[in-house]
């Protein structure tokens, strides 16, 4: 025999059921609606200069700058990747030798004459490890400017 509070319940109980778990979905939602609005993971390797900046350095009178190198930044994006990583070339004075990179950790690298690479050290500052990978004191200055092309 079935109490009507049995019978009730019997009722009420699937009817709440159903509407929680109703609750937590979403009937409409399919995964691949929203692949538009997310980059697509590249197929190939690609970099771009996004800037070149001239290193100048003086010890103590800032009249007295002298270009030592220059600074390039480029994105690369890696093949199966979606996001773009940042890596630099130090180039020499003249802007033509490329001398070392950094990486996207702050590792500093230096090409050696017969083609191998020697790491120099890791630093997060950009301006105390370019001091340290040219030989310079700790205590002078170095500043990084935009290169002008209608000037340089």
């Amino acid at each position: 025999m079935i109490t009507r509070l049995g019978l009730r319940a019997r009722l009420v109980l699937p009817a709440w059921l159903f509407l929680f778990l109703g609750a937590c979905g979403w009937r409409d939602f399919k995964s691949e609606e929203y692949q538009r609005y997310y980059p697509q993971a590249s197929t190939t390797t690609s970099h771009k200069n996004t800037e070149r900046r001239k290193i100048l350095y003086w010890a103590k009178d800032p009249k007295a700058k002298e270009r030592i190198g220059y600074l390039e930044r480029y994105e690369v994006t890696l093949a199966g990747s979606r996001d773009a990583k940042d890596y630099y070339i130090i180039k020499d004075r003249h802007g033509l030798q490329e001398l070392g990179y950094i990486n996207d950790i702050g590792e500093f690298y230096r090409y050696e004459k017969n083609g191998t690479m020697t790491k120099i050290g890791e630093w997060q500052v950009i301006d105390l490890g370019i001091k340290i990978f040219f030989g310079k004191p700790v205590n002078h200055n170095v500043l990084f400017e935009d290169v002008d092309p209608y000037r340089d």
